[in-house]
Order: structure tokens, then sequence, then C-alpha cells
């Protein structure tokens, strides 16, 4: 019986690490099958269903992904990458209220992590709380990697709320970054907005200005 438990202990580190291997070549189906092995041998832990729940993520089997992962956080596995695939394996299933949950757990544990604050940046815009978006995505230092979904995100709420000019400087450096259709579309449409609103702002001065006029004389 002893012979039998050591066995399964070096079963167990081998294709733990087997499927960190697995993982780190892209392989992810053939690492979660070795996370399945180390599960029925006996490994019981936080960091075996954070193996699991990241493999299923990037399987695209966001269901399973999800359960996996709050199964580690519940065994104490609490690290912000968690927080992250949690959040954008609910996103992507629709559940929202679910999502904006292991954003505010994670950033609770993590009030500075950068790709925490830009997920909770994304969502509040997806749901077009663009105030609180800013809140998270103006956190977000210049030098993070996705530069140009930073910049457009940025852009895009400070537009929504009226604030043409820093939404146009925005995009201006998302077009720095990438200068593709999409951002030169942004640029274009926000121009003609800024036209068309200088243009009505011209016609209420001069109806303004008639209107004094009209009772001076």
């Amino acid at each position: 019986m002893e012979k039998h438990a050591v066995n399964n202990a070096e079963i167990i580190t081998l294709e733990s690490n087997q499927a960190i291997l697995f993982r780190e070549q892209k392989k992810y189906s053939k690492a979660y099958k070795c996370i399945e092995k180390v599960i029925k041998l006996g490994r019981n832990d936080g960091w075996v269903y954070s193996e699991a729940g990241l493999n299923l993520y990037e399987l695209e089997k966001y269901e399973k992904a999800l359960d996996n992962f709050e199964k580690a956080i519940n065994l104490g596995k609490n690290e912000s990458w968690i927080y992250y695939y949690s959040f954008w394996s609910a996103g992507s299933l629709g559940y929202k209220e679910k999502a904006q949950e292991f954003i505010e757990k994670g950033l609770n544990l993590y009030p500075d992590d950068v790709d925490l604050n830009f997920s909770a940046g994304l969502y509040y815009e997806s749901i077009k709380e663009y105030k609180k978006a800013l809140t998270y995505l103006d956190k977000v230092d210049d030098d993070y990697e996705d530069k140009y979904s930073l910049y457009l995100s940025l852009g895009k709420c400070n537009e929504r709320l009226g604030k043409y000019d820093l939404a146009l400087s925005y995009y201006k450096k998302a077009k720095l970054v990438n200068d593709s259709a999409e951002i030169k579309k942004e640029i274009s449409r926000l121009k003609i907005k800024n036209v068309v609103l200088f243009i009505i702002e011209i016609i209420l001065l001069i109806m303004i200005i008639k209107l004094v006029l009209t009772f001076i004389f």
C-alpha cells in the first residue's frame, strides 16, 4: 500500500510538470489531459484547478474553465490572473453580473493590477457606464502592452461623456500605435462631429445676438 502511494505521488509530480510544459508549448488539450490524470490520482488544491481552468479557457471551454477557476479560488488560490481569466470566461458566456463580481473581488485584492483595471474599464464601457469605466482605464499607464486598445477605449469613453478634445487626443495616440482603418474612421467621425457642433454653437450665438438686439431696439 505504501509503495502504491509513493508511485502515485511520483506520477502526480511527473504529470503536473508535463502539464506545465504542454501549456507553455500551447498544447492546451494535452496539458488538460495531464491535469485530469493528476486530479484523478488525488491532487486536490488550488493550483491543479487553476491550471485546469487556464487550459480550458485557451480551448474556449469557458463554462468548464469558470467552474475550475471558482474551485481554485475556494481552495485559496487567489492570484490576480485567476480573477482576470475568470472575468473573461464569465464575460464570454454573457454572465455580466458574474464578470463584474470577479473584477471587483480581484481589484479588492489587487487594486493596482493593470490587467484587472483594464478589464474593468472594458467591462463598464461595454455596459455604457463610461464615467466608471474611466476610473479604471485612467489607472493604466501609457506603457501598457496593448496601448492601441487602451487609447481607443479612453477615446470612446471620453467621447461618450462629451469630452471631445480629450477623446480626439486619445484617438490620435491610438493612430500612432496602429494606423488602422478603424482609428482613421473614429478620428474622421469625431472631427465631423466637432465641426457640426461648432456650426450649431455659431448658429445659437447668432440667434442669441439677434434676440438681444431685438430687445434693445
